[in-house]
């Protein structure tokens, strides 16, 4: 699975660790849902954001599959925390 993680307010020193951390806990998290479909048709996007005032992060994480899969929608994963939800793309709220 490519991996691709936009940043916003993460300082370039802490990006190399927090792309590690990301890739651990999307194999973890992700791979059991995703086993059916092949790897190399699989990309992960994250958008991690640093909350200026608490100091906080929040991670986005989407699947994309491309569409030669034969899967038209992706899977978004939605968690807040130790908390984590898959939907497919397009029924998310």
């Amino acid at each position: 699975m490519k991996t691709v993680i936009r940043y916003r307010n993460v300082a370039k020193l802490s990006r190399p660790d927090l792309h590690q951390m990301i890739e651990r806990l999307a194999e973890r998290v992700l791979a059991p849902h995703l086993s059916h479909f092949p790897t190399e048709l699989l990309r992960l996007h994250a958008t991690l954001d640093r909350s200026r005032q608490h100091g906080l992060y929040r991670v986005r994480l989407q699947i994309t599959v491309r569409r030669d899969a034969g899967v038209r929608r992706g899977i978004v994963a939605i968690g807040k925390g130790n908390r984590t939800r898959l939907y497919r793309a397009g029924s998310a709220g």
